[in-house]
């Protein structure tokens, strides 16, 4: 998952799930339940930068390559920051199929719609207590 390493910004809370159904599909397709996830500390964790953004991120869409340019404790990028990491989790989400097993693209993306909303409530359920109520969950 390459955008996330390259896109990564420090202190800024932020999912790529906007293109990513397959989880979803496969829900439907399988009648299992999806449980809404968060981990804070996660964005907390390493320091990045935009340097050289436009050639790493060719790079990256070209090749599949992914340079992030991060660092930790002590400037170094081996050592992560002492951050926090708290998963919280919802509640488990179901959608039935017309057909069982056979998911169509509207049902595959109201599903992930509601997920969305679903992890961005969580989010905002829970970013008080974690110490981040003054951040935004972002949706890509």
């Amino acid at each position: 998952w390459e955008v996330e390493q390259i896109r990564t910004v420090y202190g800024e809370e932020a999912l790529y799930l906007r293109d990513r159904k397959g989880f979803i599909r496969l829900s439907l397709r399988f009648g299992v339940p999806v449980v809404p996830a968060y981990c804070f500390g996660v964005v907390d964790t390493y320091k990045t930068s935009k340097f050289l953004f436009g050639p790493r991120h060719a790079l990256m869409k070209t090749l599949g390559v992914c340079i992030p340019i991060a660092t930790g404790l002590w400037g170094s990028a081996g050592c992560p920051m002492a951050a926090k990491h708290t998963v919280v989790f919802g509640e488990p989400l179901a959608w039935p199929c017309k057909v069982p097993g056979e998911p169509t693209r509207e049902e595959i993306d109201r599903a992930h719609a509601e997920y969305m909303v679903a992890v961005e409530a969580l989010f905002d359920k829970h970013k008080e207590a974690m110490g981040v109520g003054d951040r935004k969950l972002l949706l890509h």
